[in-house]
């Protein structure tokens, strides 16, 4: 099943019969079309995941995508890095609780199983558009940080009309199959 477009932006899934032991079970393939590029990077990284519920994540991933004009009007470098920062901001131990920031979730847009596969996705909206950012990124386990330097990102925008449709979709595919 494809849901959008995918020279724009697009949810690509599957259910695979050979992954599931009976036919109750959901486990399929799940993928992100980004401006005609697929992510996860394939073919090394295909993704098993349960369907209805990677779904129903990233629905819920975009309509909650919040409204933040500064970030939006960045260039794409800097609007990646300080959308990674608010996600996943650096832990210290030095710093008390309250100096910590807390990760802000609203802004990435993926599915559980996405980022185990070296994809960062991001988006922010502003007016009536919605800006994705991807990159594939390598994991640094000794710094428990991904690696930005050298990542090619992967933007487009969307109008709010798209959006919707590809939401409403998502629903309608969810009503349907989605127990």
């Amino acid at each position: 099943m494809i849901i959008g477009d995918p020279y724009k932006f697009a949810i690509l899934f599957q259910r695979i019969d050979a992954w599931n032991a009976s036919l109750t079970d959901n486990n399929g393939a799940f993928a992100l079309c980004i401006d005609g590029k697929l992510f996860p990077k394939f073919p090394n990284d295909i993704i098993n995941t349960i369907i209805p519920r990677s779904v129903y994540d990233i629905k819920d991933s975009l309509e909650n995508i919040p409204v933040n004009e500064e970030i939006f009007d960045m260039n794409k470098k800097e609007a990646f890095a300080t959308l990674y920062e608010l996600v996943y901001p650096e832990f210290d131990d030095e710093k008390s609780d309250e100096e910590n920031k807390d990760n802000d979730f609203r802004y990435e847009l993926s599915v559980e199983y996405l980022n185990d596969h070296g994809g960062l996705y991001f988006a922010v909206k502003k007016d009536e558009k919605m800006r994705i950012l991807a990159a594939n990124v390598d994991y640094n386990y000794e710094e428990s940080n991904y690696i930005l330097d050298g990542a090619t990102i992967t933007e487009i925008i969307l109008e709010k009309e798209e959006i919707d449709e590809i939401i409403n979709k998502l629903e309608d595919w969810l009503k349907k199959y989605g127990d």
